[in-house]
């Protein structure tokens, strides 16, 4: 496979879950979690994302999606990342930017909240929602009082985009945080 296509898969994959914040310092999560989120697919396969936190300083995204396996281990105490993609036995290093905060700090979306949406229960969370513009793009969050992880994440006018909560572990396993192809 040429990287062209891995980074337009990659790119198809995470840019709508990775927003730019002014600094990388921010307020992790103090409970470990894995959080496995069903991804709308128009003609594609079911495409689903996980994103774990240990509690201390590494986050995991995974995504799979037309069959694709990527990988993003971030580690916050050492400034770094790795991008992993099983399928093809390759990792690569990659700058742990201020971008990858966000999908851990839910206090963020709050902060760049420009409208909020009240409450609702939504897959049986109790969960607050906020507007807010990313790249450009309006995108609508809730977020779980009871799991402080998105529950629902929308991108109006493109719902092969959203986030939808399948289910929230807070032990998640050792493996979940595997550096290792």
């Amino acid at each position: 496979m040429n990287k062209s296509r891995i980074s337009a898969s990659l790119a198809i994959i995470l840019t709508p879950y990775v927003v730019a914040v002014n600094a990388l310092a921010f307020d992790p999560p103090k409970q470990a979690y894995k959080a496995v989120y069903d991804m709308p697919s128009a003609k594609e396969a079911k495409a689903q994302m996980i994103i774990a936190w240990n509690g201390k300083d590494i986050g995991v995204t995974h995504a799979v999606r037309n069959g694709e396996n990527l990988r993003i281990v971030s580690d916050f105490k050492n400034h770094r990342a790795i991008l992993f993609m099983d399928a093809h036995k390759i990792a690569s290093p990659v700058p742990l930017s201020a971008e990858f905060t966000e999908i851990y700090d839910v206090q963020t979306y709050k902060n760049k909240a420009t409208k909020t949406l009240g409450s609702k229960t939504i897959n049986g969370h109790k969960c607050h929602g906020y507007i807010f513009v990313d790249h450009g793009t309006t995108r609508e969050i809730w977020i779980g009082d009871d799991c402080k992880v998105m529950v629902v994440s929308k991108y109006p006018g493109a719902e092969k985009n959203n986030l939808t909560l399948k289910s929230f572990d807070k032990s998640p396993a050792d493996s979940e945080f595997n550096a290792t192809i």
